[in-house]
């Protein structure tokens, strides 16, 4: 719900889509039925209104959800029915309602919320905008004695989790990384959702990462989350990327390397781009991309992982993406008190590769200079490579926000078996 949106300007809305809704057919969906159940309810209990004609339309509603959750798409949009329902349930105080809303809450919360607090879709957007969900039925059951109550435990419980794991993945600095399909600004960010929490008096401890995939490394003043889980989940992995083995970095404040984001999710040439390997941090073979992902939605052959070394000062992993050019790609990365060693190893028959190359995704803020086999970028970090049979820097489409990208630097090192990359703070 917009949370400066006034009494009068969110009647006129509401009345206008009463009016019109037979003709607004997409509409009648069920997720866009469960948002707007959502926001309504919302709305409606801010400035206490209750009318006959909007509850009506409500009850509607929601019993159309009630016979089409969406079971065939799984995921977020079938937990964001779960939420549509709880709202509506509530509000209208139908126990059918909610002994739907609780079925599917209940199962798809112990489904889509892993061990370590990270939302199965692994994208720290989805995750947001999953634990401000959580949030606010926490809260909602916490004000509801008649109907639902018996689900604020479950609530505190994965808003706990989910706290936990979104503290974990963010830089000091607060921010979070594009991970998987993500953009700014479409979820509350952390701040926002750290707020709730202390507003609702939620407390977590910190459980390390681990089902997730996701790790993060301290060295000096250089933060590094990298990513060395699978794909997933596999049954649904329509927000995935063709990321394994990436990673983003930031030295203290300021990001450096970086996930390349999310501007799209129509079908086509630049959301076939985004989800590439090569833009992420992480190596490209025969131009190929690490998992086969095409259409807006859609992963075929996908790389799995194993982890080889997992300690606090070396990561080592590797994936079997590229294994029908009959290779695996190893990647350690080692850290020291003020460099990361990246270490790219391809295990195999390279005899027939046409093509290896890293990539090292530049924030737009950041200028680079090149030297031989060094790039220089700002005045306090050198990137070094060793074995690299070339080194160039070329521009990719940078997608922080939803609908916008912008022009920045791409390092890309040509290699033959091995690569080291040496990133240090000068």
């Amino acid at each position: 719900m917009q949370e400066d949106i006034s009494e009068q300007e969110g009647r006129k809305l509401i009345e206008t889509y009463i009016g019109t809704s037979s003709n607004l057919k997409d509409g009648l969906e069920p997720f866009p039925t469960s948002l707007r159940l959502l926001n309504w309810v919302k709305f409606l209990t801010k400035y206490n209104i209750y009318e006959e004609e909007i509850n009506q339309f409500i009850h509607e509603d929601a019993y159309r959800l009630y016979c089409r959750p969406e079971y065939h798409l799984l995921g977020n949009h079938l937990l964001e029915n779960g939420f549509g329902l709880y709202f509506a349930a509530t509000y209208l105080n139908d126990e059918q309602l909610y002994q739907r809303a609780k079925a599917i809450l209940t199962s798809e919360l112990e489904e889509q919320i892993l061990a370590d607090g990270a939302h199965f879709e692994l994208s720290t957007m989805y995750h947001q905008h999953m634990l401000f969900r959580v949030l606010d039925s926490y809260q909602l059951a916490s004000q509801n004695e008649a109907i639902g109550s018996e689900l604020k435990e479950l609530f505190l419980a994965k808003a706990a989790l989910m706290l936990s794991w979104l503290k974990n993945i963010s830089f000091s600095n607060g921010d979070t990384p594009l991970l998987n399909d993500s953009a700014k600004n479409i979820a509350p960010d952390s701040e926002q959702l750290f707020e709730y929490a202390t507003y609702l008096k939620i407390e977590y401890e910190l459980s390390p990462l681990d089902h997730s995939g996701y790790r993060k490394y301290k060295a000096g003043n250089f933060e590094l989350i990298a990513d060395v889980g699978d794909i997933g989940p596999d049954y649904i992995p329509g927000h995935a990327h063709a990321d394994t083995l990436s990673f983003v970095l930031n030295l203290g404040d300021d990001p450096v390397l970086v996930d390349s984001g999310t501007s799209t999710y129509e079908s086509g040439e630049i959301r076939q781009a985004e989800r590439s390997t090569s833009a992420h941090n992480t190596v490209v073979v025969n131009t190929d991309s690490s998992s086969e992902v095409w259409a807006a939605f859609r992963v075929g052959d996908r790389a799995t992982t194993q982890i080889h070394i997992d300690t606090e000062a070396h990561l080592q992993a590797s994936h079997d993406g590229y294994s029908k050019f009959h290779v695996t790609h190893h990647r350690d990365f080692v850290f020291k008190e003020k460099s990361i060693e990246v270490i790219d190893t391809l295990h195999g028959d390279i005899s027939k590769l046409k093509s290896q190359k890293a990539y090292f995704h530049l924030h737009p803020d950041r200028n680079v200079s090149i030297s031989d086999q060094t790039i220089k970028i700002g005045q306090n970090i050198n990137i070094e490579f060793q074995h690299a049979l070339n080194v160039s820097i070329q521009e990719y489409n940078y997608a922080e926000l939803w609908n916008q990208r912008i022009k920045a630097l791409v390092i890309i090192a040509d290699f033959n078996e091995t690569l080291t990359t040496i990133i240090s703070e000068v």
